[in-house]
This record gives C-alpha cells, structure tokens and sequence, in this order.
C-alpha cells in the first residue's frame, strides 16, 4: 500500500481494491507491504489512517 497517496489513491481506496480481490488469494499466503515510506511514514498519518491498518 502507497501511504504516502501519491500513487493517486486514497488510502481507503487502496483497501477498497485489496478488499475486492482478496477472494482471489483464499488459501495462499499474503503479506500487505507499505511502499513509500521514504515520503511519509506510517506514524506521520493521522490516527483515522493508522486504524485502517488495524485489520492487518
């Protein structure tokens, strides 16, 4: 995940996405990845963002 936005995307819209095609990966391994943390890093985000990474 892009949690610097400037990929485009939102945040949520990332989620969104990865909720949509997560049924495609039932039953095999899967390791969510923060990209561009050179740019921001996750504890620069907003209490309302961190949480989205809560799931995980």
């Amino acid at each position: 995940m892009d949690i610097s936005e400037t990929c485009g995307y939102t945040l949520e819209e990332q989620l969104n996405l990865f909720n949509n095609i997560k049924v495609l990966f039932t039953n095999k391994p899967l390791i969510i990845a923060l990209n561009k943390i050179d740019i921001k890093r996750l504890d620069e985000l907003s209490p309302e963002k961190r949480a989205v990474f809560e799931q995980f």
